[in-house]
């Protein structure tokens, strides 16, 4: 009984949270986007050239928004020419970085730290709901930051946030600007 009580409060938490973004829209612009999002993911499943895990796929009112770092300027292109085959003429965007190499374990386990110390206090960006809509990568103490925004502060306020964690080398800020 405690369980299903939690689990509804969760749910309500969580729909009050994404409900002012989903308010913006009609259901049918959501419906496309979330069609457009998933043809694209299966799209980059298909393709031999990518590993899709690697890319998250974000679309917002029709642009589609590629982000995540990848192994090779190959597996790059073969991913940007998955998504435009999905919607010829759409407006696919790149916040894919090229970064090659491979982890130790250590190095696995810092980027860790970081990604959960990122994502903690990305939350603190004014507007819950768009820390819902920010993606986090971590790779060698490279930050990725990708998704949509609201607003130009929270772009800003996102990189501040990254840059003042601690092992960060570098902040890649590739989120967009939606009204």
């Amino acid at each position: 009984m405690k369980i299903q009580n939690l689990m509804m409060w969760v749910a309500l938490l969580l729909l009050g949270a994404i409900a002012p973004v989903m308010a913006e829209r009609t259901a049918g612009e959501n419906i496309d986007d979330a069609t457009l999002s998933t043809r694209t993911k299966a799209a980059l499943i298909d393709s031999d050239q990518v590993t899709a895990r690697h890319i998250n796929v974000e679309v917002h009112t029709g642009i589609i928004l590629l982000g995540g770092f990848v192994e090779s300027q190959a597996e790059h292109a073969a991913a940007m020419a998955a998504a435009r085959k999905v919607a010829p003429g759409a407006d696919v965007r790149d916040a894919m970085i090229v970064l090659t190499g491979s982890r130790s374990l250590g190095e696995s386990v810092d980027d860790a730290a970081i990604q959960s110390k990122l994502k903690a206090k990305i939350v603190s960006i004014e507007g819950l709901a768009a820390a819902h809509r920010i993606n986090t990568e971590v790779k060698q103490g490279k930050v990725l930051l990708s998704g949509f925004v609201g607003h130009d502060s929270q772009k800003a306020q996102a990189e501040s946030i990254a840059k003042a964690i601690e092992g960060v080398h570098t902040v890649y800020n590739r989120l967009v600007v939606v009204r």
